[in-house]
């Protein structure tokens, strides 16, 4: 990813510059979330360096870090035994944004590439599914079990996702994308329908509880959206907007409290008790620190400071187990509000290609497939892990292709350029 990256700018810095900039509507709010997770990771290095070694000394072994170990080696939080990883979690976040940027454009630029990128990870996604029944398959084989005895005793996923509560928004994502690519697809919508089998099945294996609502939830508003659609005469696009919301939140909290059919995994009321705890720990950390954070990548070495003592009982280091509130805490109030215009202007541009061309089966999948993945950022962190994650900003930027809502020209500047000549330039 950082040689795609890497490559992608080289190219951009190398000839495509014109005479005329257009400014694209998603520049301004990745520009400043970007700019804010730098300036808070550049924060952390002096701080860093104080508990460490004196100042070139320190910075050298920075240099050797970046070049032999960034990639490979998993930094301790704790600022007085390491505390290097909120490089890696910096880094995250800005690959992401760049991604879903430079994704964007190139889907504007050819407009057939965006079915190509979600064709592709159609593909990913059940091949990783494959692999999840090939574990399965293993262990059963290994230990003369039958193959039911053993899906039923473990909850399973392949080792390409190493998160099991990571796996299941990731396939839920993935499977939503299948759906509305079959549902797209006219002249060959099997490829597509097995995709989608394979993956829903993947999902099951995982018994992930916020994929499991999550998806739900996201499917009864997609039929109330639907119903809503057919009787247009009896609801207006707002109505319609809210019918589809609270039927979505009756359907979580309806399988939340009641669990019909046994869809969730047994011992949800300790999950979400514990859930609530991580939530509290996250305002507490952002309540010391509300505008700008306690820093980027410093969640777990802080950890430690705002947690109760029945969490720490369970969990001596975690995770906020909540994206949001896990961006508010690192970054404040400017990096969570400034996280959130980025998520809004992009998914509102694909939601308003969705209304302008009807239907648009395949971006409505892919839409559904985000807002479902969201949601389960309420009780987990899948974007922590970098293969989700930077599936999921790839899709984000095909499913929302760049939108040129400014020009800058500068006519002076086109008349130094045709009189002196570009080399001037």
């Amino acid at each position: 990813m950082l040689a795609f990256l890497a490559g992608y700018l080289l190219r951009q810095r190398r000839g495509d510059l014109q005479a005329t900039s257009r400014v694209d509507s998603l520049m301004v709010p990745s520009r400043l979330f970007a700019s804010v997770v730098l300036a808070s990771c550049l924060v952390q290095l002096p701080v860093l360096q104080v508990w460490h070694d004196y100042p070139l000394r320190y910075a050298a072994g920075f240099v050797r870090f970046l070049a032999t170990e960034y990639l490979t080696t998993v930094p301790d939080p704790r600022p007085w035994v390491d505390g290097r990883g909120f490089v890696s979690t910096a880094a995250l976040l800005l690959e992401g944004v760049a991604l879903l940027c430079c994704v964007s454009r190139l889907c504007r630029q050819q407009p057939a590439l965006a079915r190509r990128v979600t064709n592709v990870v159609v593909a990913a996604g059940a091949g990783t599914a494959i692999l999840s029944f090939c574990e399965v398959a293993a262990i059963a084989l290994s230990s003369h079990q039958p193959v039911s005895a053993v899906i039923y005793s473990a909850r399973w996923t392949s080792s390409v996702v190493p998160s099991i509560d990571t796996a299941g928004p990731y396939f839920l994502l993935v499977a939503s994308i299948a759906i509305g690519t079959a549902a797209a697809s006219r002249a060959r919508p099997v490829p597509a329908i097995l995709a989608a089998a394979v993956i829903i099945g993947a999902l099951w294996l995982t018994q992930t509880r916020s994929a499991i609502v999550a998806g739900l939830m996201v499917t009864a508003a997609v039929v109330a959206w639907w119903g809503a659609a057919r009787f247009r005469w009896l609801l207006s696009q707002t109505r319609a907007i809210l019918v589809s919301v609270f039927v979505a939140l009756a359907a979580g909290v309806g399988v939340i409290t009641y669990n019909p059919f046994h869809l969730l995994w047994a011992g949800g009321i300790q999950s979400l008790h514990l859930r609530a705890l991580f939530a509290q720990t996250a305002l507490r950390m952002m309540a010391t620190q509300p505008l700008l954070g306690v820093g980027v990548g410093q969640y777990e070495s802080r950890y430690p400071e705002f947690a109760s003592a029945e969490l720490l009982r369970y969990y001596a280091v975690n995770d906020a187990h909540n994206y949001f509130l896990w961006v508010g805490a690192e970054l404040g109030l400017i990096g969570l509000g400034l996280f959130l215009w980025l998520l809004v202007a992009a998914l509102s541009r694909g939601w308003s290609r969705v209304r302008a061309r009807q239907p648009d089966y395949w971006r409505a999948g892919i839409l559904a497939g985000l807002a479902a993945f969201i949601i389960t950022w309420s009780i987990g962190q899948p974007l922590a892990v970098p293969q989700v994650a930077y599936t999921f900003w790839i899709v984000l930027g095909a499913v929302a292709p760049a939108r040129l809502t400014m020009r800058l020209a500068r006519p002076a500047v086109a008349g130094c350029r045709s009189s002196l000549g570009s080399r001037w330039l």
